[in-house]
């Protein structure tokens, strides 16, 4: 089976190459190898594919704010390309988005068909994205997760950790309540969703909720226990309003994940679990010549 994968150098894209199953003929396509807005370029790439694992996306939140169009292009632009191209070649697609297409106002974990409510265009550009593949291939899979962190690339976990080896004050907010996800599950589920005929909107994340205050202290004494740090640091905490500017994020966005559980046959883990992986792959990285 040929599957291409875009995104491949992102922290998903590396994880989905590790964790593809066996007999599996992966093509990894980095931003430097195919412009998924680039509607001609991608009919090219995807000959041949029997599916698509889409992990390409614009997920620079901050960022996103100033350069929304470019947000969009890859977004929502680049992900209707790879599903019209799947449309026409009969490729499957499983399409990854985010739990940032909600305001965060509900107080218990979010269904696939409750009603997105972006509060910021990194949010706002991955729900069209994920409304025109549904509308151009209603067969595709979606698949929204949240609070991502691997070893490989800047998230949260890494730029926690690197704050804390700089010795740089640590401020994190009390009120912002999600999912971390390591990559490690999150590969592995999409690997199932390719394997199995879902169609239209799915959640998945670790299982547990946290706030990033507590994730944070969670991060500190694994990076001790792993020899990240020489020593517990001081994390103050703060709330979201006293960070003036920038993006607004949802202060909930936990995501029910029963629904896709049992469909794809397999448990979500604890989000403890998946972070201690994480930073067990640091520990590793570190230790490298």
């Amino acid at each position: 089976m040929k599957v291409i994968i875009t995104g491949a150098k992102g922290q998903l894209g590396l994880a989905l190459q590790r964790h593809a199953p066996r007999g599996m003929d992966v093509i990894p396509y980095a931003r430097a190898d195919l412009d998924i807005a680039d509607a001609r370029a991608v009919e090219f790439a995807l000959v041949g594919a029997d599916a698509l694992i889409n992990a390409a996306a614009y997920t620079d939140v901050e960022s996103a704010e100033l350069n929304a169009a470019d947000a969009f292009r890859v977004n929502s632009e680049g992900a209707a390309n790879l599903a019209s191209a799947c449309a026409t070649r009969r490729i499957r697609l499983v399409h990854v988005s985010t739990d940032f297409v909600f305001d965060g106002t509900k107080e218990m974990p979010y269904l696939p068909n409750d009603e997105p409510h972006p509060l910021n265009v990194y949010g706002a550009s991955k729900l069209e994205g994920e409304q025109r593949v549904l509308e151009i291939l209603p067969e595709a899979c979606v698949v929204r997760t949240s609070w991502v962190h691997s070893a490989d690339t800047a998230n949260f976990v890494t730029k926690i950790v690197q704050r804390m080896r700089a010795g740089a004050a640590v401020r994190v907010v009390t009120d912002e309540v999600g999912s971390p996800t390591a990559t490690h599950s999150l590969a592995d589920a999409l690997w199932a969703c390719v394997a199995r005929p879902l169609r239209g909107i799915h959640h998945w994340s670790d299982a547990g909720s946290v706030n990033r205050f507590d994730y944070a202290c969670a991060i500190a004494r694994l990076a001790v226990e792993n020899e990240l740090v020489p020593q517990m640091p001081a994390i103050s905490p703060a709330r979201a309003a006293e960070f003036a500017g920038g993006a607004k994020r949802p202060r909930y966005s936990v995501l029910a994940t029963a629904d896709t559980e049992a469909a794809l046959g397999i448990r979500t883990k604890p989000w403890l679990e998946g972070l201690r992986l994480t930073m067990q792959d640091l520990r590793h990285k570190q230790s490298e010549p």
